[in-house]
């Protein structure tokens, strides 16, 4: 929160200042102040010299063009201004404003206004209402009008509000008015309580954040440079004759005095730290939250051991359980088909099998020879390695058919008739030929 400082203009700054204050003192107090860079400043006194020569008075323009300044208006019930729409362009209305109207303070026009130059390149908000004292002083604290209803429903701001929202850095059009509820300056700040009447209760207790310095001090040369710099500047006439809100321990305050208060107050309110919820009573749930509620169960005091295992299994009945099953199913579903297409697999290569076992008589094929039945030599000596080579190549040549010589037709032909005839001989199964043989066949001729 930046800090607020209250520059005080009374008995002790008459050497400084006219009585009351003429362009020339507020042109050489502005002068002074620029260099050591404040946030904001706000004056609480109405700046109008309708006699002043152009010439003094562009002195005080051309040294407030450099500060970012919110200077008082009046507002009046009474007379009727028929040019008030010109009067109302001082005051921002690019905001937010919602709620029932019926109970703010009603304004027919604005009497009173800063000189037009020095609203080139600043704002008005208003500081007095009928020309009275407008805040109302009650145990709770002060209740200051922010918000003001004109004829045909324009809003007027107060200087306060125009005050804390310079000095918060925002934008007009961020800050949302809800009459009777709350005012918000943006969505970063925290809102402020309003009621029907467009007011906030100030509280009356000194605050905490409110500075106080002498106006001949920011004047002279020995102005405090540190407590200016990055400040928010309330300036305002506090003479005796200015103190008209009497407090509950009998002092009076000064209406500069309440407006310096009144926007430490909304300061303090839209950067306070939001309160922290409220803690709620933890109830676990099974469906909401099996792993806790598993938890809670295994850590259930028991009998002591020191060798106890804890297992923890997934709890199947909670809000997952269509997810488990889609899963089970599907892997169920992929083992059958594995199964299914294995066994499939192996009766293909059966039948294959069953297709190369030669029939009775046949001798079999050179691919089966070396692959069904060809047994891998285990190792022996050389000598005993020898020998079964010598027996497998006798082996061989005695399952070999005899030479014939060749016949004429004639008789090959009644061998074949009779061969008919007679049954098929049962012929024994030839033993597997051994990859390592070396046995010739002896083709007829």
């Amino acid at each position: 929160m930046p800090k607020v400082i209250f520059v005080q203009i009374d008995e002790t700054t008459a050497d400084f200042f006219d009585d009351p204050p003429s362009p020339l003192d507020y042109a050489a107090f502005l002068r002074n102040i620029q260099k050591h860079g404040p946030r904001s400043v706000g004056v609480v006194d109405l700046l109008r010299w309708p006699q002043v020569a152009p010439e003094i008075l562009n002195g005080l323009i051309t040294q407030a063009k450099s500060l970012d300044i919110v200077y008082a208006a009046m507002l009046d019930n009474d007379a009727v201004d028929p040019e008030i729409a010109a009067s109302l362009r001082a005051f921002p209305q690019d905001f937010l404003a919602t709620g029932d109207l019926g109970a703010l303070p009603r304004f027919k026009s604005v009497p009173r206004l800063p000189d037009e130059g020095l609203l080139a390149n600043s704002a008005a908000g208003f500081t007095i209402i009928d020309f009275g004292a407008d805040a109302t002083m009650t145990e709770r604290g002060a209740e200051v009008p922010l918000v003001a209803c004109g004829p045909s429903s324009e809003l007027a701001l107060s200087l306060p509000v125009l005050v804390a929202g310079q000095a918060l850095n925002l934008s007009w059009n961020t800050v949302a008015i809800n009459i009777g509820t709350t005012l918000q300056f943006g969505e970063s700040t925290e809102p402020i309580p309003l009621d029907a009447a467009g007011k906030v209760v100030v509280p009356l207790g000194e605050p905490e954040s409110l500075q106080r310095i002498g106006g001949d001090r920011l004047i002279g040369t020995d102005a405090p440079v540190d407590v200016i710099r990055d400040a928010v500047l309330i300036v305002g006439s506090d003479l005796d004759r200015d103190r008209v809100f009497p407090l509950p321990d009998g002092q009076r305050i000064s209406r500069a005095e309440l407006v310096s208060r009144t926007v430490c107050y909304l300061l303090e309110t839209a950067t306070a730290a939001p309160a922290p919820p409220l803690s709620k009573p933890v109830t676990v749930s099974k469906e909401s939250s099996p792993a806790l509620t598993e938890k809670a169960h295994v850590e259930k005091p028991g009998p002591s051991s020191s060798d106890r295992k804890v297992y923890r299994f997934p709890d199947l009945r909670g809000p997952n359980i269509g997810l488990w099953i889609l899963g089970i199913s599907c892997g169920l579903g992929f083992g059958c088909l594995l199964l299914l297409s294995n066994s499939k697999a192996a009766q293909s290569r059966r039948e294959e099998d069953l297709k190369e076992v030669p029939e009775p008589g046949e001798k079999p094929s050179d691919a089966r020879e070396t692959v069904g039945l060809t047994k891998r030599p285990e190792p022996h000596s050389g000598k005993r390695l020898k020998e079964k080579k010598s027996a497998a190549m006798d082996a061989t040549n005695e399952d070999l058919p005899e030479v014939r010589e060749p016949i004429d037709d004639a008789a090959a032909s009644t061998e074949s008739s009779q061969e008919l005839t007679e049954p098929p001989k049962t012929s024994r199964k030839p033993l597997a030929r051994k990859k390592n043989s070396r046995s010739r066949r002896c083709r007829p001729s």
